[in-house]
């Protein structure tokens, strides 16, 4: 596992409902993010797009993240 800057990241669209997103902010910003996010070798994200999104809207500017 890596640390990796949220700037550096291709983030696909993909649709979050709003509910999920507020929940899922909310708990990064009691907890941190606790599960890191899967990229690929190119830096896009595969799994985590909601994660990276609501850790980005609390102004968080790295994110831990494992390669495929």
């Amino acid at each position: 596992m890596q640390t990796i800057e949220i700037a550096k990241l291709k983030i696909p669209n993909r649709y979050t409902p709003a509910e999920y997103f507020e929940t899922l902010k909310a708990s990064i910003a009691e907890k941190g993010v606790i599960n890191p996010i899967l990229i690929s070798v190119t830096g896009r994200v595969i799994d985590g797009v909601a994660r990276v999104r609501a850790a980005k809207a609390l102004g968080h500017t790295e994110i831990p993240a494992d390669k495929f």
